[in-house]
């Protein structure tokens, strides 16, 4: 809970892509930082919902971010690939970034405004609409 009301911390990390992503590259945009795992239901339900209901419902406003915690990228890979979710997916296989925002249940989500500041934490799973709603929330802060 420490990072709410503080800079999202700066983050560089790979897609699945290998591309090169930064946190930075987001700012202007509120974010949605998802923390998960393949091996955790909860979290795996939390990336269906996020892949079927968030990211059409979210109509360019903010950015998903899904980022996979220490696993390694061709399972990930193949875990997607076989769910077929529609997921921007970064790799955090050393677990440093889940550290710097002391994720330590999954899933977890930060919102993060578009000034790049963590407005909330919510741990758990969170229905779609909890989700939109919550970024409109941040966005009308």
């Amino acid at each position: 809970e420490n990072v709410s009301g503080y800079p999202a911390p700066y983050f560089e990390s790979e897609d699945l892509r290998g591309e090169k992503i930064k946190l930075s590259d987001f700012l202007g945009k509120p974010v949605v930082l998802m923390f998960w795992t393949t091996w955790n239901q909860l979290s795996v339900d939390q990336l269906r919902i996020i892949s079927t209901e968030v990211l059409q419902e979210r109509k360019g406003v903010f950015d998903v971010l899904s980022i996979n915690s220490q696993e390694d990228k061709s399972s990930v890979a193949n875990f997607i690939e076989r769910g077929g979710y529609e997921a921007h997916v970064l790799l955090d296989s050393s677990g440093a970034i889940g550290d710097l925002y002391q994720a330590r249940s999954l899933p977890v989500i930060y919102f993060i405004d578009e000034d790049g500041v963590v407005r909330e934490v919510y741990v758990g799973i969170m229905s779609g609409k909890s989700i939109v709603d919550k970024v409109g929330d941040a966005l009308s802060k």
